[in-house]
């Protein structure tokens, strides 16, 4: 029976051991393994010529393509020192921290007014939301 990537590399004793084995770098190998990478063509037939008999290549796609999948639904967030200036910005900050966003326009637009002169960023709203 055929075993992970994960499990072949735990076989060999270390994540350096395993790399050099295979000619590849360790942080490369350990990628692989956690599915934030794919072997490029050339590498991936070096890996087939060298573990096709232990490994199943079938579990590194799927484990892959599980990841992949995953980055797609997750939201992106917004970075910490983008300008919290309009209300959409503020809006999508209150979703990533799954917390109900209730508009009270006039309170909110003379927050939002007083946040463009004071350079207010997305980090620090999402500090101010943690410790409430």
């Amino acid at each position: 029976m055929k075993i992970s990537l994960q499990q072949w590399v735990e076989s060999e004793r270390s994540i350096a051991s395993a790399a050099r084995k295979l000619g590849v770098n360790a942080t490369t190998l350990s990628a692989y393994c956690r599915g934030d990478r794919y072997p490029r063509a050339d590498m991936m037939m070096t890996l087939l010529e060298k573990l096709s008999d232990e490994v199943d290549f079938h579990l590194l796609l799927s484990k892959r393509a599980e990841k992949s999948k995953a980055r797609v639904l997750c939201k992106r967030r917004q970075r910490n020192n983008i300008l919290v200036n309009n209300l959409s910005k503020l809006k999508k900050i209150f979703e990533e921290q799954t917390l109900r966003f209730e508009v009270d326009e006039k309170q909110t637009e003379l927050i939002l007014c007083r946040w463009k002169t004071t350079n207010v960023t997305v980090g620090e709203v999402r500090s101010a939301l943690e410790k409430l």
